[in-house]
């Protein structure tokens, strides 16, 4: 078995204490802070909100990229730590298919996933003390 997954893309570039400082969270989803690629800069931080009858997703600016620590719904799945539990919940929810692309204008995989990973309860602890760099990016 596991308890943990980690997802790090491989243009990402990390700490030397990212892991190490993601389980110190003691959450059930935690990120470091990277930005996406793309101008305007922005981080891929994102919350949802129920809007004209329908739950959609909406970025968070995280304003210099802050040392902050937040908790959100949602993150790319760029660098993620996460319990196996949530996993299991969203596949449950999900019937199985917890990483499938959503509905035109609605989001990719990490969205979705994070959409009913959020609805189950689950929210990504996000520590802006952690920056991954995310090559091709420029740091705000």
């Amino acid at each position: 078995g596991f308890d943990y997954v980690m997802w790090l893309d491989d243009d990402m570039d990390p700490p030397p204490d990212l892991v190490m400082g993601l389980l110190r969270l003691n959450a059930p989803i935690a990120s470091g802070l990277y930005g996406r690629r793309g101008e305007p800069a922005k981080t891929m931080t994102y919350a949802f909100s129920d809007k004209d009858g329908a739950r959609k997703p909406y970025h968070v600016t995280m304003p210099n990229w802050t040392d902050k620590f937040v908790v959100l719904d949602g993150v790319g799945f760029g660098c993620v730590l996460m319990k196996r539990e949530v996993i299991q919940r969203v596949w449950d929810d999900t019937a199985g298919v917890p990483f499938k692309a959503g509905p035109s204008g609605n989001g990719g995989e990490d969205i979705n996933f994070f959409d009913v990973a959020s609805a189950a309860g689950y929210k990504v602890a996000i520590d802006g003390n952690l920056r991954v760099g995310h090559l091709g990016v420029s740091a705000a």
